[in-house]
């Protein structure tokens, strides 16, 4: 694959924690397992407290603000634990309501089962969800993933004698409708590990196979039927490497066309982009695929990632003692951008045993979760990365254009379609230079007389929706 040079920036983000990262010290030793991001800015960390060093093995979600420090407002002191009925419990993926509620997916220790739980706003358990926030699914083995539909409803998906989906109403019920009586069985004897949405409202559904482990696509209605037109009857099993396919992360980009990290027997791991029918795209890597081994330390273990327009950041870590956590980015064509770190990959933190999880926030800005096992604090690892303002213009479909003019040589007019909550001003590297809150209408004029000369992003949070643009400020 060609490289392509690009202008070296440091990756982290100075004005998140301490120089970029955040090391959150607990009671016992943690992994940051995900990590899932406000409109605001700010995030919620949920990690698993090791079973080997914990009494129990548990679930602490925590919340931090813009700048990386804990809120306050959020459980006891920022955090809460969830310790369920003596038994040990897992999350393995969540998503943010509108409202600031909270659905974890997971499972139960002592073959108990998976669940759905519902929290409120402050992390206390939601009581109109199943009565007491946690909707059981005995019989079904490992809940892997969850989504939340607009009108509060959720589908799921887990493992029972082979793949299940199941979808729950905002209460936490069955929904009758759906499938067979709210669930829906893919082919099979395999495991349904990622639930994405398509652009045109559906849902693909990735997992692998229990044989040869290849991967195993399902696309379905938000009603539970399965969209024939897509591979065979709504299913497409493809294999990418001769051995084990292992899915690890997944995405469907705005265009419909579908990312997907995985690894596979031995150390190399793959970055793999299909088309929306889920054959392979030629455009990306070598014939869709772009190996890790193509990176400097490529042979560490890729475990999440993120597609933005300034390309696909990867984390992960190289299983070794003490571990040694990694971020590497792609450009779109699958080549290493030369400019993040070195040579497309970055060394995060030397006490830093692994990354599991990665988002991106409404700025922009990506975010991973580990653990820091090996230093001196035995927690959770948070890490921001700047973002381009050319990557937060085109960042998803929540991002709309803003309007803004010049009004003075040193002001810009910024208007937009509804009242205007706050706005941040970010620099060429993704640096945020000014903050400001809303003055109660949809216009808001804002100095530029402080800041340097260049180009600049400006993002705007309404009560919809979040908006940006760019000015340049001249001398």
């Amino acid at each position: 694959m060609a490289l392509q040079a690009t202008a070296q920036v440091d990756p982290l983000d100075p004005g998140f924690g301490t120089n970029g990262i955040v090391s959150i010290p607990g009671t016992y030793a943690q992994v940051g397992e995900f990590v899932l991001p406000y409109d605001d800015g700010r995030l919620l960390v949920v990690s698993s407290l090791l079973l080997w060093m914990a009494p129990t093995q548990r679930v602490q979600c925590t919340r931090l603000l813009q700048d990386g420090t804990l809120d306050a407002s959020f459980g006891t002191a920022g955090t809460v634990e969830l310790y369920l009925m003596g038994e040990e419990f897992t999350a393995t993926d969540g998503a943010l309501l509108p409202n600031g509620s909270i659905v974890l997916a997971g499972y139960l220790g002592n073959s108990l089962g998976s669940i759905l739980m519902k929290l409120l706003p402050d992390g206390s358990p939601d009581p109109l969800f199943d009565s007491d926030g946690i909707a059981m699914f005995p019989g079904v083995d490992v809940m892997r993933s969850v989504l939340v539909l607009a009108d509060g409803s959720m589908i799921a998906c887990a493992t029972a004698n082979g793949p299940v989906i199941v979808k729950v109403n905002a209460f936490g019920e069955p929904d009758v409708a759906f499938g067979n009586s709210g669930f829906l069985y893919p082919s099979g004897m395999g495991t349904i590990t990622h639930l994405e949405r398509t652009p045109g409202g559906d849902v693909v559904a990735l997992g692998l196979t229990n044989s040869v482990f290849d991967l195993h696509f399902v696309k379905f209605t938000t009603s539970g039927d399965l969209v024939t037109t897509f591979g065979n009857n709504g299913e497409a099993i493809v294999s990418v490497v001769p051995s084990n396919d292992i899915p690890r992360w997944f995405q469907i980009l705005d265009d419909g066309r579908m990312m997907v990290t995985m690894t596979s027997s031995g150390p190399t791991s793959y970055s793999v982009r299909f088309n929306p029918d889920a054959t392979l795209d030629p455009s990306y890597g070598v014939g869709g695929i772009a190996a890790g081994n193509a990176l400097p330390n490529g042979d560490f273990l890729f475990t999440s990632a993120v597609t933005t327009p300034q390309g696909t950041t990867i984390a992960g870590y190289r299983a070794q003692t003490p571990g040694i956590a990694y971020v590497a980015r792609l450009d779109a064509g699958g080549s290493p951008v030369l400019g993040f770190g070195n040579n497309g990959t970055y060394t995060l933190d030397p006490d830093s045993a692994s990354l599991r999880g990665a988002c991106v926030t409404a700025l922009g800005q990506v975010v991973v979760t580990g653990s820091e096992l090996f230093g001196p604090n035995m927690g959770i690892l948070v890490a921001r990365l700047v973002a381009s303002p050319e990557g937060i213009e085109q960042l998803a479909p929540g991002v709309e254009p803003l309007s803004i003019i010049r009004i003075a040589a040193d002001a810009v007019r910024v208007t937009a379609g509804e009242r205007i909550v706050e706005c941040w001003v970010l620099d060429a590297a993704g640096r945020m230079v000014q903050h400001h809150g809303g003055n109660g209408t949809a216009v808001l004029d804002i100095s530029t007389g402080s800041i340097s000369t260049g180009a600049y992003a400006l993002v705007v949070r309404t009560a919809s929706a979040t908006l940006a643009g760019r000015f340049v400020q001249s001398e």
